[in-house]
């Protein structure tokens, strides 16, 4: 049972999600960013092509999704089609609920049906972004150096300012704020003592009893961790992630040029990543408004700007459609699979690796 002031707290984040949305479309509309192109638009895209390239993106979407299990298997999973149910329903959550909220979905769902704790859930899926984060990061360095922006970039797109100015210096930023993540993480495996410590230092400011539980939490968490990146499960994990992301660039890329946007393969790279980036950025349900405008930013720093607002335009609204598509048949299926599963009690076999203290 929800609490009242747990619906507060989404209502309140829901009312803002549609604001954002709402001041989006507001500015979109002002600036002359079509958000659904004419169709006089749609006359050069590559029907066949962009076939491919909607499939490949389900098989991205499957990858993303079922990679996870490998992470959680040490731990005392060992149903593949429930981690993939559960973490296809997640992802819809991330999708659709207002800010981020649907984050906490995935590790909710995982304590609901397995004996694996919840903390050591948002652990799990927090090592996850961490290392998408730096890939994104480092896909965006390789992408920014192969490829040829136009000089100068320019200040706007209709006649909206549009932050195209910025994107170089994103790889970077990205590559500190994930990076200094890793290395937390890695501080709090490889010197227990020191980080057990400074959280307690930091915590008690608040309360003293609280600091020591969650230093406790925290380095049962990370043992937890240290047990699913053994050999077995690593590798797997990290095969996965590669295909998934290299999968996913050539997705974009074959997406730009269905969609009729004559961009190369670093382009892709780059249009991808600043896209992923832009997920990080408050937007309406479905990230609205950030997906838009950092996939106009990635594509004015290459293409110009007539070709922006009508192909490029095209290009946006597809690969916002389509993946708003596979993310809500995903969800479908998740749910599917859990329903004929049943209400699962904790999963029968071995006991997590790593409990609630």
């Amino acid at each position: 049972m929800i609490s009242t002031a747990s619906l507060r707290r989404i209502g309140t984040r829901l009312v803002a999600s549609l604001v954002l949305a709402g001041g989006f479309f507001w500015m979109f509309r002002r600036g002359g960013l079509p958000l659904v192109p004419p169709a006089s638009s749609f006359e050069a895209v590559s029907w066949p092509m962009l076939g491919a390239a909607f499939a490949l993106l389900m098989v991205v979407s499957f990858l993303r999704t079922y990679r996870w299990f490998y992470l959680l298997r040490p731990m005392g999973e060992t149903d593949r089609w429930r981690t993939l149910a559960i973490g296809l329903v997640g992802y819809g959550f991330v999708v659709f609920a207002p800010l981020r909220l649907g984050e906490v979905a995935r590790p909710w769902l995982l304590t609901e049906r397995t004996r694996i704790p919840f903390l050591t859930g948002i652990m799990t899926t927090g090592v996850e972004r961490i290392l998408d984060g730096m890939c994104v990061a480092l896909l965006l360095l390789v992408g920014q150096v192969l490829s040829r922006p136009i000089d100068p970039l320019p200040t706007r797109l209709g006649t909206l300012p549009v932050p195209v100015y910025i994107v170089p210096g994103l790889a970077w930023t990205a590559i500190a704020l994930f990076g200094g993540l890793a290395v937390a993480l890695m501080a709090f495996y490889w010197r227990r003592a020191q980080a057990h410590a400074l959280v307690v230092r930091v915590v008690r400011v608040v309360s003293r009893p609280l600091a020591e539980r969650v230093a406790t939490q925290l380095e049962n968490i990370v043992a937890g961790l240290a047990t699913s990146f053994q050999r077995d499960s690593a590798l797997p994990y990290l095969r996965d992630t590669l295909l998934y992301w290299g999968l996913n660039i050539v997705t974009t890329f074959l997406m730009l040029r269905a969609t009729g946007v004559p961009a190369t393969m670093p382009e892709a790279i780059v249009v991808l990543t600043v896209m992923g980036l832009g997920s990080l950025v408050p937007a309406g349900p479905g990230f609205f408004g950030a997906y838009q405008l950092s996939a106009y930013c990635a594509l004015a720093m290459f293409q110009p700007e007539q070709l922006v607002l009508r192909q490029g335009a095209v290009f946006v609204f597809v690969s916002y459609v389509t993946n708003l598509a596979v993310t809500t048949v995903g969800m479908l299926v998740g749910l599917a699979l859990l329903w004929a599963r049943g209400r699962a009690t904790p999963a029968s076999g071995e006991p997590a690796a790593v409990r609630e203290p």
